[in-house]
C-alpha cells in the first residue's frame, strides 16, 4: 500500500509540472499584465474547476453504461 501512496504522489507531482498546465497562466499573466494575485486566483478557480467537472463526466458516463449494460442484459 505504501508503494501505492508513494508513486500516486510522484506521478501527481510530475503531473504537476508538465509545462501546458502553467505555462498557458503565465502567457495570460504576462499579456494581460495581471498582478501575482490576480493569476493565483484565477488558477484557483481553474484548478479546482478541473477535477468537479471531470467528476461530473465521469458520472454521466457511469449512468450511460448501466443504462447500455441494463438493455444488454434483457437482450435487446
Amino acid at each position: 500500500m505504501t508503494e501505492i501512496l508513494i508513486g500516486t504522489l510522484l506521478l501527481s507531482l510530475w503531473h504537476a509540472l508538465l509545462p501546458n498546465h502553467w505555462l498557458p497562466m503565465l502567457a495570460v499573466q504576462r499579456k494581460q499584465k495581471w498582478s501575482l494575485r490576480q493569476v493565483s486566483r484565477v488558477t484557483l478557480v481553474v484548478g479546482l474547476a478541473m477535477p468537479v467537472v471531470r467528476c461530473y463526466l465521469a458520472s454521466g458516463w457511469r449512468c450511460w453504461g448501466w443504462q447500455l449494460s441494463a438493455a444488454f442484459e434483457e437482450g435487446v
